[in-house]
């Protein structure tokens, strides 16, 4: 088990009031990727390679089948890696590209991209508008998906819509503190890397990031999804998949009892809202199913956000 705190002091970024949402599945494949007509659930079968498939939402979840592990390939991070990168994105550096360890950032035609040392990257395009009208929520979702499909964005990998989010900017007054004339800045649409039908769980890895301008030009790529050796066994002689909520509820309790050992007493403990999941949690050279949640813990008028995580 595993717990950690994650706490927020500012309300930017924050989610954009938007639709219900819907899931996604984009399957991009060596010749890139078409959209197709939205089947009636989400899978991992029936969509080959440049597909798009689209179902309504619903929170993962996983048969009782015995569980599977993920041995990852490791993204490359050298020249030969950054050239290809350069050239898919447009990006004409005209230099010689350098081997090594660290990130390695090259900019040209005014676009910046950076692969960093375990192979992700982020493209930057151009700073938004940001007095630009906020454009609709199917048409920022559109232009965040052909952004992924034109740059071939997570190649070879399965990925699911997860959410939408905004940051803010506003003016104020230094006399009476009051916040005026806010706007949407920019907008990023978030996308899941989808491993044997199961996504991965809220965190940095396997996840891809599309930023817009309020009307929905591109202004920034990043990719943090991981290659799919292979899928083995969980562990030898592994029992079926446990209860993930008794998993959960059993972790939480270890927690507080850890806090109440350190002084730390409590009067309320909520599990926070749709944050309960079941997905793949990314580490170097492998993804372990896990089952997530987080609780909040106050003390009066204190809180703190933990997050309860344990593997299946």
């Amino acid at each position: 088990m595993r717990a950690w705190i994650s706490a927020a002091t500012w309300w930017f970024p924050r989610p954009l009031a938007v639709p219900p949402k819907q899931s996604a599945r984009i399957a991009c494949g060596t010749s890139g990727c078409s959209t197709a007509a939205p089947p009636a659930t989400l899978g991992t079968g029936g969509g080959g390679p440049g597909t798009l498939r689209r179902a309504p939402s619903a929170p993962p979840t996983v048969s009782s089948r015995r569980p599977r592990r993920a041995r990852l390939i490791r993204r490359g991070a050298d020249g030969q890696a950054l050239a290809t990168l350069l050239d898919r994105f447009g990006i004409h550096a005209g230099t010689e590209f350098p081997d090594g360890v660290g990130d390695v950032s090259v900019e040209a035609d005014g676009r910046r991209l950076v692969l960093h040392a375990d192979g992700s990257y982020e493209v930057t395009f151009a700073e938004p508008d940001r007095t630009a009208s906020l454009a609709a929520h199917d048409e920022l979702r559109a232009a965040a998906e052909n952004a992924i499909q034109r740059f071939r964005v997570a190649e070879g990998l399965d990925l699911v819509y997860d959410r939408m989010t905004a940051t803010y900017h506003a003016g104020g007054s230094i006399t009476d503190g009051e916040v005026r004339d806010t706007r949407v800045a920019d907008v990023t649409v978030h996308y899941r890397q989808l491993i044997d039908g199961v996504p991965v769980v809220m965190g940095r890895e396997g996840h891809v990031r599309v930023t817009l301008d309020p009307s929905g030009s591109l202004t920034r790529v990043l990719d943090r999804t991981r290659p799919i050796r292979d899928l083995l066994p969980a562990a030898p002689g592994s029992d079926d998949l446990a209860d993930p909520d008794a998993a959960l509820t059993n972790a939480t309790q270890i927690l507080l009892r850890a806090l109440s050992a350190n002084g730390m007493l409590h009067d309320r403990v909520q599990t926070v809202p749709n944050t309960t999941e079941i997905g793949y949690r990314l580490q170097p050279g492998k993804g372990t199913l896990v089952a997530r949640r987080e609780v909040e813990v106050s003390t009066g008028r204190f809180s703190k956000r933990h997050v309860i995580e344990v593997p299946l």
